[in-house]
Parts: C-alpha cells; structure tokens; sequence
C-alpha cells in the first residue's frame, strides 16, 4: 500500500518552481487570462481523472480504490494553491506578446476546438502507453533480470 501512495504521490505531483525575476503586472494579468481560457482548473482534475484510468489498466487493483484516490486528487489539486502559480508558470514561461498571442489563438475556433480534443487526447494516449507498457512488462523483466545478473557478477568480480 505504501508502493501505491508513493506511486500516487508522484504521478499527481507538479513541478512548479517560481523563479525570482519579477513579473511585470501585465505579463501577469495576459497569463491569467490565458490560463482561465484554457480553463486548467478543470482540465487538472480531468488530467487526474485520466491519469487514475491509465493507472487502473496498469494495475486493476486500484478499481476498488479509484473513488478515494480521487477524492484525495481534488482536496490536494485544489485550484486556490495551484491556480496562483500556473498563472507565475505561465507568466514566466511566456512573454507578455506570446501569452497575447496565445489567447488570441484559443478564442479562434481551431484554439476553442484544440482546447476541447487536446485533454482527450492526452487522456487517450496516456491510455495508450499504459496498454503498450503492460504488454510488454515481462519484457522489461527480463531486462531488469538480466541487470541484476550483471550487477551480481561484477560485485563477485571486484
């Protein structure tokens, strides 16, 4: 069970590092436009959602823990701790033009329609890898087998 929270704990985990250069208060204000464009708070929880299905084919015991998981995805997920810092993420991604830009495309059809497959799709291949990954498993095994082989042969070497 730790295996599984610690496997959680990573896989739901972000990498947000807020760098210290100042944010102009327009570049700041165009990034938080952008980011309520592109509606991140609920894509993050249908990103969580997806990832909890790729994982459950990875690993069907997880189906009869998918509603705790979920519900502990939404309370640590929550949009008032990361809203704020997608907005400084985006902000000191982007320059103030490009985040302009970017908004000026997602309010097209083709950036509204980007905005609605991307998520599935994301969802769709992670879906995907996860298949592929567990078909090939005793693959990697083998592998792993072979390493430790070569890892127990050279300790008896030195």
């Amino acid at each position: 069970m730790n295996r599984i929270i610690a496997l959680l704990l990573i896989a739901f985990s972000q990498q947000v590092i807020a760098q210290d250069a100042p944010v102009s208060a327009g570049r700041e204000a165009a990034a938080r436009e952008l980011v309520e464009l592109m509606n991140v708070e609920h894509e993050m929880m249908s990103g969580a959602t997806a990832m909890m299905d790729a994982m459950v084919l990875q690993s069907p015991q997880l189906e009869d823990y998918r509603d705790v998981i979920l519900t502990w995805a939404r309370s640590v997920l929550s949009w008032e701790v990361f809203g704020p810092k997608f907005v400084r993420m985006y902000a000191e991604a982007f320059t103030e033009q490009e985040l302009r830009d970017l908004i000026a495309f997602y309010r097209t059809p083709t950036g509204q329609k980007a905005l609605t497959l991307l998520p599935e799709l994301v969802g769709q291949g992670a879906q995907m890898g996860a298949i592929e990954a567990r078909s090939r498993q005793s693959e990697l095994q083998q592998m792993i087998q072979r390493r430790a082989a070569e890892l127990r042969e050279s300790d008896n070497v030195q």
